[in-house]
């Protein structure tokens, strides 16, 4: 779900072309609580740039933020939460799972972020 921070950076980003408002870290958390339009952070988290952060060239309001945790980051920690931010730390997309992701050392994960403006 996208957070009020997302619209409140993107008027940053747009209005003043504002660096602090570009979205550069993933976040995992703990919490298993439901997105909100409200949300401003994340439980327990870990922060980490995300991989890339692409514009789609057929269709300019859909973005997609890449971001993978290798086998050496983050274990033990049960990521039941997962968000987007801002270089200055602002949550701009949340996503809550139903049941916690278990980080081993065996285990590398990777997805996106699909954000449609």
């Amino acid at each position: 779900m996208i957070t009020r921070g997302f619209y409140t950076a993107l008027g940053r980003l747009l209005g003043s072309a504002d660096p602090a408002a570009i979205i550069t870290e993933v976040g995992f958390g703990t919490a298993n609580t439901a997105e909100t339009f409200d949300d401003t952070a994340l439980t327990g988290a870990i922060r980490k740039p995300v991989e890339a952060v692409e514009v789609d060239a057929d269709d300019p309001r859909r973005i997609q933020v890449s971001w993978t945790l290798a086998r050496d980051e983050a274990n033990g920690l049960p990521i039941r939460e997962i968000g987007l931010f801002t270089a200055d730390g602002v949550l701009v997309a949340r996503v809550a799972r139903a049941s916690a992701i278990e980080k081993t050392p065996d285990m590398e994960l990777g997805d996106w972020f699909e954000l449609q403006l």
